[in-house]
């Protein structure tokens, strides 16, 4: 039986050279894959690396996709972009909320893309 606690124990600790901003990542793995992969070169686990940066690129990437479709909703419903409505919010209910929305999708599309710029650089793209 696989204790899958232990997969998933992952730890990320600085090194102590700065200047390249490196980290040294940990992962904890049942014996029977450690002594699998034990003779395997290094270049297998920036491979690795690589492909899981891609997909989940891939999937980040398809989450901003979609929050910029909602996003244009707003747009075309107020025929304005979002900085033109949050100077001018209508004084009601239904427009706060629209702008507490359409706050919050911008600033996840933000994040979102930072965090896809990072993996692509992760995937060599």
């Amino acid at each position: 039986m696989i204790n899958h606690q232990t997969i998933h124990d992952i730890q990320c600790t600085p090194l102590i050279d700065d200047q390249t901003r490196l980290i040294e990542v940990t992962v904890k793995v049942p014996k029977y894959i450690k002594n699998a992969v034990d003779d395997m070169e290094e270049s297998l686990y920036v491979e690795a690396l690589h492909e899981v940066a891609a997909r989940r690129f891939d999937h980040i990437q398809h989450r901003v996709n979609r929050i910029k479709e909602k996003i244009k909703v707003y747009e075309m419903r107020y025929k304005q972009s979002f900085d033109q409505f949050a100077s001018n919010v209508p004084d009601s209910l239904p427009g706060h909320e629209d702008w507490i929305d359409w706050s919050y999708l911008n600033k996840l599309q933000s994040q979102l893309t930072t965090t896809c710029d990072k993996l692509r650089l992760v995937a060599g793209q």
